[in-house]
């Protein structure tokens, strides 16, 4: 199904996601956003439902992952903000951006990120928004908002240290440079790295694999993960075995 500059594909309860702004390296802008929103609708929509997915790939189309943020579309909000236009700036806010693709993590399955390119700024946000991550040997992984005078955003100065540890994302993110994918698995950023040749059916083989346990438990374990943070460990402990009874 094609919706604004994103695809979905669907193999019995697997889904795919694809990010298909080639022209712009799959940098995230008004289109990308709202496709985000429109595939996120009709998985929602499925929730409950034999139909529903049991894992959800998320990948680029081309030879990038994504790029990060859209700085033609970011000057023309800017704009658009100037002249008072509500509707062109919320598509642009970041919250309309942290919606859109964070909605795929409330669909009660594993989120697989495929990242078959580079994975840069923002884009690498959307990467760490999943709950497990697969790179094509040729990807690379960067934090460069300091190198474009930006704060982070996405997410990656919250994840990012919770994934490879803190004087690893403080290099990420104060020296902006890039990670190659075995460095990135060798940190514990990326899950598996593999072959860029037939990258995309081994993303499939690796989703399917993630859909094997019982839906029921896979989104338990999936709250019980994302909660564990900010959670005493007693606390904690008591809260899976509430879960499990």
């Amino acid at each position: 199904t094609a919706f604004a500059a994103v695809n979905l594909y669907e193999r019995g309860p697997l889904a795919l996601v694809e990010l298909n702004s080639t022209a712009r390296r799959n940098a995230l802008g008004p289109q990308i956003i709202d496709g985000f929103r429109q595939a996120s609708a009709v998985l929602a929509a499925r929730r409950g439902t034999p139909e529903a997915a049991r894992c959800i790939i998320l990948t680029g189309a081309g030879n990038t992952f994504c790029s990060g943020g859209d700085i033609a579309a970011g000057n023309d909000m800017m704009q658009a903000r100037a002249r008072g236009e509500a509707t062109a700036v919320n598509s642009m806010s970041m919250d309309g951006v942290h919606d859109a693709f964070y909605a795929l993590r409330e669909l009660d399955c594993p989120l697989v990120a495929a990242v078959n390119g580079a994975a840069i700024g923002m884009g690498l946000g959307v990467a760490l928004a999943a709950d497990l991550i697969v790179a094509a040997r040729s990807a690379v992984f960067s934090a460069l908002f300091v190198r474009l005078g930006m704060g982070a955003e996405t997410g990656v100065s919250w994840r990012l240290p919770r994934a490879i540890g803190e004087y690893r994302a403080r290099e990420m993110m104060l020296m902006g440079g890039r990670i190659p994918a075995e460095t990135a698995r060798e940190w514990g950023l990326v899950n598996r790295v593999f072959d860029d040749e037939g990258f995309r059916e081994q993303a499939w083989a690796f989703a399917a694999e993630a859909a094997q346990g019982g839906p029921v438990a896979i989104a338990e374990v999936r709250r019980l993960l994302d909660a564990s943070w900010g959670a005493p460990y007693i606390e904690h402990v008591r809260a899976e075995h509430v879960a499990g009874g």
